[in-house]
């Protein structure tokens, strides 16, 4: 004679809790996973656009460097000021007391606000020019 299970029918409903807990617990734990990911993200990204902007204004600064003489009447190149429109450069000559031999130089500096409030990203660099006559 087959036996009947007569607890078959009163473990389903409890089957379908755990299954709605183990469900609702899966979901908390995966928006709390994302609200943890979604920042990190965010500050990457922003950590790899300083670092490109820097990147491209050294390549920017050391192209101005090429530029011969201390004047200070220069701007940025068209490409460097498409992909930068709020960067400005500053060139400052430099007394050529300030250098122990003597040589004229230029500090030329690029900046732009920054990605934090009141914050400035600025990259420089200090360019001394062989004296006049002399053979380089």
């Amino acid at each position: 004679m087959p036996r009947h299970n007569h607890h078959s029918a009163t473990q389903q409903p409890q089957r379908r809790g755990v299954l709605m807990t183990e469900a609702i617990v899966a979901a908390i734990l995966t928006s709390v996973l994302l609200a943890m990911i979604v920042p990190s993200l965010g500050a990457i990204r922003k950590q790899r656009q300083l670092q490109r902007f820097e990147a491209l204004a050294l390549i920017e600064i050391n192209n101005q460097a090429e530029s011969p003489g201390t004047s200070v009447d220069r701007t940025l190149s068209s490409w460097f000021r498409a992909r930068y429109p709020d960067a400005r450069l500053s060139a400052e000559p430099l007394k050529s007391e300030s250098n122990p031999l003597g040589l004229p130089g230029i500090r030329l500096t690029i900046a732009r606000d920054g990605q934090i409030a009141g914050s400035e990203q600025k990259v420089s660099l200090v360019v001394w020019y062989p004296a006049e006559g002399a053979q380089p």
